[in-house]
């Protein structure tokens, strides 16, 4: 269910420290756009399963471009999706970015996750490249989100040293940067803001 507050409209999702950590208005803003970064292991494609999970009262979709919805669905076997209103999109579905946004404008999604941006990108090399195909992806997602109120959640993949792997000014223009860390020697994961959280 959605709820306003100051005018700010947000999906709750039910888990009260989840929705309070997300954003200051409790649960996640639509029409905006966060980045979700993270080392490996980190459980980053696991807490959109969570997220799926929980948010059964609206339409959400994972494109999934780094494994197939099977292994995603495998991997994450702790968070057994328990509704209808979660789909998992992946290359035998959706290969195309064109495809994909038929998809979005048929659906009409409430949340969308992308896994990754740079995957997103490669389907794209033959036009442009690859800075050019991250802004473009991006751009078109955005103006979607934006059209329809929904929320959108980029993954991005990281280089060896941490830092994300493709133009660094679209982590300062997204409403939030969400870092995940893998802590292997206490095998701890941890879940802070790398940046703005509107």
């Amino acid at each position: 269910p959605n709820s306003k507050d100051n005018k700010v409209q947000v999906i709750k999702t039910g888990n009260t420290h989840f929705d309070d950590f997300v954003s200051r208005h409790g649960g996640l803003v639509r029409g905006s756009w966060m980045f979700l970064t993270g080392t490996s292991g980190a459980g980053k494609t696991t807490l959109i399963l969570f997220l799926q999970s929980l948010c059964k009262d609206v339409k959400t979709v994972l494109w999934s471009l780094e494994m197939s919805a099977k292994a995603v669905e495998r991997q994450c076997s702790n968070y057994k999706v328990q509704h209808g209103n979660a789909f998992i999109a992946d290359e035998e579905s959706c290969p195309t970015f064109e495809g994909f946004m038929e998809m979005l404008e048929r659906e009409k999604p409430d949340v969308i996750a992308i896994d990754s941006i740079q995957m997103v990108a490669k389907l794209l090399l033959d036009r442009m490249g690859m800075d050019d195909a991250v802004n473009h992806a991006k751009d078109v997602l955005r103006r979607f989100n934006e059209k329809n109120n929904s929320v959108l959640v980029f993954i991005g993949q990281m280089n060896k040293d941490g830092t994300f792997r493709g133009p660094q000014e679209i982590l300062q223009l997204a409403d939030a940067h969400m870092e995940m860390t893998y802590y292997r020697d206490r095998n701890e994961r941890v879940i802070s803001w790398g940046g703005k959280n509107r």
